[in-house]
């Protein structure tokens, strides 16, 4: 365990390199331990740049990153930190993971390789001279510094890492017989930004684009509606929905310091709230818990999750159909989708001066529901139509309105068989309704 105590400084002391290096020590660890008390989830890559020509010939190297390890030290290549050495990738490095390491600190262990000592890679910096210029206004004074840089390696998840602090960055999806090597775009680093993710990246404006889409959607459905208010309520709320989160992930899209913690609370709310609507439990399904060490596990089942439930088209389960007067005493509707007759329930809803109770009786006596062709042949032999069944109470999937009554059609008659092969659906009402107003809604049935 390595010692961070502040360092006394007393009058008279002698100085030694120890003093300092202990100094340093002290400040880290008060930086770092300051960084773990505010952010758990503190280490990771901000920054990611692959020579995408090295893996054209077998190699894999980088040439620029910038993160913090798990030990709480930053790091910046090739800014601050040397360029690690690239490494051979072989056929049966397929699937493993490729790693960024670096000598864990140790107490009582050399941790700088002096400038002509560059072999010893057990180290965890490396010393080289650099000229430095004054700062000091007016003083043009060069001197020759020592200072040190992180001494990094890049290995695989089949080598030994042991004794090296390390980063998963990137993992090998397959190795050509021509020695190309192809890297796995799914794979989901431990990051500090998730704009250092190009894949995790492209998700959050995927989803911003399915948001906005699915507002303009249910925008347009809104306009359309034939007064279904129960279907407008499911609208209005899950355009509230969009209206909500759109801006927010407008604005994580943009955002180029999102945490993946962050996007990880927001999608979970969102997935939450869909799946009132777009689930048959009207339940959110079990979220992943956020494993800041293992992004894959988290965001892969989550961003499916929220891009199904948005994809979804939530049906209407009752359509009105346009029922037009064709005599004084007639109704037509066209039926344009047959499928309607075998997965839909058909019912009209009545509304005359006539009490609703005596409607439940006088209606299907006085009227007849039949293909049009065999409507005027219904009428002069006096014969009944498709039946039609009182309901108590309208159907939950349509409107309610005082005093009116409901009737269900029957799919036994056989007059109803032949609807498939009708052009249209008619209703014919004898006898006196005052004030009569038909309805006719088709109902989808329960799969």
């Amino acid at each position: 365990m390595i010692t961070a105590s502040k360092v006394v400084w007393s009058e008279g002391m002698f100085l030694h390199p120890h003093h300092f290096q202990q100094q340093d020590r002290y400040v880290e660890s008060l930086i770092i331990n300051y960084i773990k008390i505010l952010q758990p989830y503190y280490w990771g890559i901000s920054e990611l740049k692959i020579d995408v020509q090295a893996l054209a010939m077998g190699k894999f190297s980088i040439t620029a990153c910038q993160g913090i390890l798990p030990d709480g030290t930053f790091f910046n290549i090739p800014h601050q930190d040397k360029t690690p050495p690239p490494i051979e990738i072989s056929p049966q490095d397929t699937n493993a993971v490729i790693y960024l390491a670096v000598p864990v600190r140790q107490q009582g262990i050399s941790e700088v390789a002096l400038e002509g000592n560059k072999q010893n890679t057990a180290l965890r910096y490396q010393a080289e001279t650099v000229e430095m210029s004054d700062s000091n206004i007016g003083s043009d004074h060069i001197t020759p510094i020592q200072v040190s840089a992180l001494k990094f390696r890049l290995a695989t998840s089949h080598q030994d890492v042991q004794g090296y602090e390390y980063l998963g960055i990137t993992r090998i999806s397959e190795v050509h017989a021509s020695k190309k090597v192809v890297l796995d775009v799914d794979y989901l680093p431990t990051c500090l930004n998730v704009q250092a993710v190009p894949s995790l990246f492209e998700a959050v404006k995927e989803i911003t684009g399915l948001i906005h889409y699915r507002g303009n959607v249910l925008m347009e459905r809104l306009s359309v509606h034939e007064s279904n208010q129960l279907l407008e309520a499911n609208d209005y709320m899950l355009l509230q929905i969009m209206n909500r989160y759109e801006p927010y992930f407008s604005h994580l899209s943009n955002n180029k310091n999102l945490h993946p913690e962050q996007l990880y609370n927001l999608l979970i709310q969102l997935a939450g709230e869909l799946a009132t609507f777009t689930t048959k439990q009207h339940r959110a399904m079990p979220m992943p818990p956020y494993l800041h060490h293992d992004l894959n596990s988290v965001f892969i089942p989550l961003i499916k999750e929220v891009r199904k439930n948005l994809s979804i088209v939530i049906e209407e389960n009752a359509v009105a159909l346009k029922l037009e007067q064709q005599q004084p005493n007639t109704w037509t509707v066209v039926l344009n989708d047959k499928s309607l007759l075998n997965s839909s329930s058909f019912v009209i809803s009545v509304y005359t001066a006539i009490p609703p109770d005596e409607i439940r009786t006088l209606f299907p006596a006085q009227a007849k529901a039949s293909p049009v062709e065999h409507l005027q042949d219904l009428i002069v032999r006096a014969l009944s139509g498709i039946d039609m069944v009182p309901l108590s109470t309208a159907p939950r999937e349509i409107p309610y309105h005082a005093n009116h009554s409901y009737f269900l059609l029957s799919k036994h008659h056989p007059l109803w068989q032949r609807l498939k092969n009708s052009a249209a659906l008619a209703i014919h009402v004898s006898g006196e309704f005052p004030g009569l107003s038909l309805k006719l809604w088709a109902i989808k049935d329960p799969v």
